[in-house]
C-alpha cells in the first residue's frame, strides 16, 4: 500500500503560517496579524511583501483548486519562509527573540514548518504523478 498525500489542501499551510505566535517582553500575537500591519507601515512593508505574495499565491490555488503550478507552489513556500526569516532579521527585531526561547511559539513555528514541508512532499508526489 503506497501512502499518498497528494491532495493536501494549502488552505492548512496559510492557516498553520498566519497563527504562528509571536512573543515579545509585554505581550503575545499572531504572526498573520504582524504581517498584514506590516503592508501599513513603512518601515516593514518590504518584508512583509514577500510573505503577501507567498499567501497570495497558495490562496489563488484554494479559490481556483484546478490551475495547479508545482513552482508557483514551490515559490509561495519559499516566499513564506523568507518573510519569517526577514522579520526576525529585521532592525529591532530583538524585542521577538522570545519567541525562539517560549514553548508554545516554538510549537506553533514547528506546525508551520512540519505543516508546509508535508505540502512539499504532497506537491513532489502530485508532479511525479504527472511525469
Amino acid at each position: 500500500m503506497k501512502f499518498s498525500i497528494k491532495k493536501m489542501n494549502p488552505v492548512w499551510v496559510i492557516i498553520s503560517y498566519s497563527c504562528i505566535i509571536i512573543c515579545g517582553p509585554k505581550m503575545c500575537g499572531l504572526y498573520g496579524l504582524s504581517f498584514l500591519f506590516g503592508l501599513f507601515f513603512m518601515e516593514y512593508w518590504l518584508i512583509s511583501i514577500p510573505t503577501f505574495i507567498g499567501v497570495l499565491l497558495l490562496g489563488r490555488e484554494v479559490i481556483f483548486p484546478k490551475k495547479y503550478s508545482f513552482s508557483k507552489r514551490l515559490l509561495a513556500v519559499g516566499l513564506m519562509y523568507g518573510g519569517l526569516i526577514a522579520y526576525f532579521l529585521r532592525p529591532g527585531a530583538s524585542y521577538n527573540y522570545s519567541t525562539l526561547t517560549e514553548l508554545v511559539p516554538q510549537i506553533s513555528i514547528g506546525l508551520f514548518v512540519f505543516t508546509s514541508i508535508i505540502f512539499l512532499i504532497a506537491t513532489f508526489q502530485r508532479k511525479n504523478q504527472q511525469a
